[in-house]
């Protein structure tokens, strides 16, 4: 589809310092209607045109979604908003296809209608998070962060430092006040996305990290992951690699039978560190502090950095 602004006028109202256009706009060769913000001044001129646009686009039958970025996010800087946008682009059919289906089966079931976790701790209604894509981005971690402050309140806790470890990283947070700390916005996979979201420190490192040594004969701890499955050696699901877990097992700081449903085999963990203390040529418990410490490391390089972060910004706010 190839869209075209003909006749195009631009020229600076005397009375506001804002650009007014107006134009034809043509798609595919046909006109299709016609796009301007004449009329509107101030912070509207890009929802104005935005809109204009999209409005021309159905009245000649495009079938598609059409995102605006003044939808997503109506604020200045032109990159952050574009890139913004291209991600809810990608984002929403994909989205909206799966709560659609998800709600159908609840429905079915008897359940109660479906909310969904945002980026920022918040909860939205299925239709509503279907056209916010973008910002449910990260609402995995931001659910752990909100849990934790929910459960921190409970417990008499207003001020709380978070930590979620899953099976290939750890997220980190802050509760201040009772309610966990944002952020304007931040890149994820290198897009930048300029939407609301829990602060949160990822670090490579998880209950089911991998441990290997690198060319050099260094221990590294990570990014790989043996994931549920087979899962740490432990687990007896086929697993042979040392993950962080079979280390925790090793060291004695992990001493329960079951994780959830699964058993843990320590005569496993044993062997799976055993044969990574041999590659090091170091001994059993060493390769065991090794293959964990990292991730602690890791985690206590992260919340010191946010405590700096957040001291920073209390002073300069006075």
């Amino acid at each position: 589809m190839k869209v075209e602004l003909k006749r195009l006028q631009v020229y600076e109202r005397m009375s506001q310092e804002t650009t007014a256009f107006n134009a034809d706009v043509w798609i595919d060769g046909k006109k299709a209607g016609y796009a301007t913000n004449e009329g509107h001044g101030g912070n509207t001129t890009v929802r104005i045109a935005d809109r204009a646009l999209a409005a021309a686009l159905r009245a000649a039958g495009v079938d598609a979604d059409i995102v605006c970025s003044s939808d997503v996010l109506p604020e200045i800087r032109e990159y952050e908003r574009t890139a913004t946008t291209v991600a809810e682009s990608y984002l929403r059919p994909g989205v909206a296809r799966y709560l659609e289906r998800l709600g159908e089966r609840l429905r079915a079931k008897g359940y109660p209608a479906l909310s969904v976790m945002t980026s920022s701790g918040g909860m939205r209604a299925a239709g509503d998070a279907a056209k916010s894509a973008a910002a449910l981005a990260l609402s995995g971690p931001a659910g752990g962060v909100a849990g934790a402050a929910y459960v921190a309140r409970l417990a008499g806790f207003p001020n709380a430092l978070t930590i979620d470890i899953g099976g290939t990283s750890a997220d980190a947070g802050l509760v201040l006040d009772g309610e966990p700390l944002t952020e304007g916005g931040g890149e994820i996979a290198g897009v930048p996305i300029a939407l609301p979201r829990v602060l949160v420190e990822t670090v490579s490192a998880g209950g089911g990290s991998i441990g290997w040594v690198d060319d050099g004969g260094a221990l590294r701890v990570g990014p790989r992951s043996a994931g549920a499955t087979p899962g740490p050696a432990a687990f007896g699901r086929g697993g042979a690699e040392a993950t962080v877990t079979d280390a925790q097992i090793v060291l004695g700081t992990l001493t329960a039978r079951t994780i959830g449903v699964v058993s843990l085999d320590a005569t496993a963990a044993h062997e799976a560190v055993g044969r990574l203390a041999t590659t090091l040529g170091v001994t059993l418990e060493r390769a065991a502090r090794a293959n964990s410490g990292d991730e602690i490391e890791g985690l206590v390089r992260a919340l010191t950095d946010k405590l700096q972060a957040v001291n920073a910004e209390l002073r300069q706010a006075g």
